[in-house]
C-alpha cells in the first residue's frame, strides 16, 4: 500500500466538491456540463482556487451546419451577408453564466485582451498610414500586416483559453475551456 502512495505515475486526486454546491454542474471527460439554470461553484474556472470574483458572460452556440448553409447560399445563389446573419441570430442558443476567476487568471485575461486590442489597433493604423505616406509605404504595409497576423494569433489563443460552447440545447450547456483542476473537482457523469 505504501508503494502505491508514492507512485509518481498515479493520476492526481482532487477533492470532489460537495454535490449541494455543484448541483446541476458536472463533467463528462474534459467537457463542463451544466443545466442552464445552474450556477458554477465559487472556484476559479482554470486553477480551482476558491474565489469570490465572478464575470458575468453570455455564451452563444450556433450549429455548424449553419455555416455550411451559408457557403451553399453563397455558391449557388450568390447571397451571403444579410440572410445568413438573420438566420444565425434566429437559430443561435445561449446561456448566461457568472464565471468565477481567481485574481491571477483574471489579470492574465485582461492583459491578453489589452495586448490583442493594442496590436490590432496598431496594425490597422499602420495599414492606413501606408496608404498616405509614400516614403515608407512598403515598411508600414509589411509591419501592419505582420502586426495584424500577431493580433489574430493572440485573439485565437484568447478564444481557445476561454470558456466556449460545444453545444447548448434547451436543458443543458456543454462547454470547453475549463481547467483540468476545476474539472477534476466535479462529479463525472457519462449519461445525461
Amino acid at each position: 500500500m505504501q508503494e502505491q502512495a508514492s507512485n509518481p505515475y498515479r493520476p492526481p486526486e482532487a477533492e470532489i466538491l460537495n454535490t449541494a454546491e455543484s448541483d446541476g454542474v458536472w463533467r463528462s471527460q474534459n467537457i463542463l456540463v451544466l443545466s442552464k439554470d445552474a450556477e458554477l461553484p465559487g472556484r476559479c474556472i482554470h486553477c480551482n482556487t476558491p474565489t469570490q470574483f465572478r464575470r458575468s458572460r453570455r455564451i452563444y452556440y450556433l450549429n455548424p451546419w449553419i455555416w455550411l448553409l451559408a457557403v451553399l447560399l453563397f455558391i449557388f445563389l450568390n447571397v451571403f451577408a444579410l440572410p445568413v446573419l438573420l438566420l444565425a441570430l434566429l437559430l443561435r442558443k445561449s446561456v448566461k453564466l457568472a464565471i468565477p476567476y481567481c485574481e491571477q487568471h483574471w489579470h492574465r485575461r485582461q492583459l491578453l485582451v489589452g495586448m490583442t486590442m493594442l496590436v490590432l489597433g496598431t496594425s490597422i493604423a499602420a495599414l492606413f498610414a501606408s496608404i498616405d505616406v509614400a516614403a515608407f509605404r512598403q515598411y508600414l504595409f509589411l509591419g501592419g500586416t505582420g502586426l495584424f497576423v500577431v493580433g489574430m494569433v493572440l485573439s485565437v489563443y484568447l478564444k481557445l483559453t476561454s470558456l466556449r460552447a460545444r453545444k447548448i440545447d434547451k436543458e443543458i450547456a456543454m462547454l470547453k475551456g475549463a481547467g483540468l483542476e476545476f474539472l477534476d473537482s466535479l462529479p463525472e457523469k457519462q449519461d445525461f
